[in-house]
């Protein structure tokens, strides 16, 4: 993105966030694939962890994922969590 200095506004951190998600994940995609394996993205918020129909929704979710041979690669979803970003 060709910054010098970090941003100190809350909304330029969370757009970097999001563009850096997308490099890391290639990473994962790029390094799993070539010991033949998959990974899938699962991005969270404390939120969907504390409401107990949320945390049963992303349970089953990496049950599935698990039952297909995917690796999930879990990370905070930085464009609606925002606690981090604030430091």
């Amino acid at each position: 993105m060709g910054l010098v200095n970090r941003p100190t506004q809350l909304a330029k951190k969370q757009a970097l966030a999001a563009v850096g998600q997308v490099h890391l994940m290639r990473y994962y995609e790029d390094f799993l694939s070539a010991l033949g394996l998959r990974c899938a993205q699962v991005l969270l918020t404390l939120d969907n962890l504390a409401n107990r129909d949320q945390y049963l929704n992303a349970r089953n979710t990496f049950t599935e994922l698990l039952a297909y041979g995917a690796i999930p690669v879990v990370n905070e979803n930085d464009t609606v969590a925002v606690q981090e970003l604030r430091f």
